[in-house]
């Protein structure tokens, strides 16, 4: 399940922009918004699934996820 290490990387990163940030330091995650490729090999399902049980003790504890399923774009040349 490497949806699963992808949530702890978004976690993580989203953790690190809030850190970068010193007007939102000790500010949590409300949501997180991200796109996935339907070429990626990622299932938004399986991600989302697993989002609460990535984020507990996170800034994103409690947060929802949005993911927003991006079409496959191919162009012949």
């Amino acid at each position: 399940m490497h949806e699963l290490l992808l949530c702890e990387a978004l976690i993580t990163t989203a953790g690190c922009q809030l850190a970068a940030k010193p007007e939102l330091a000790g500010h949590r995650l409300r949501a997180l918004k991200v796109s996935v490729g339907a070429l990626s090999g990622c299932e938004p399902e399986l991600l989302c699934h697993l989002f609460p049980h990535a984020s507990p003790g996170t800034v994103a504890e409690g947060a929802e996820l949005d993911v927003d399923l991006q079409p496959a774009r191919i162009a012949c040349r």
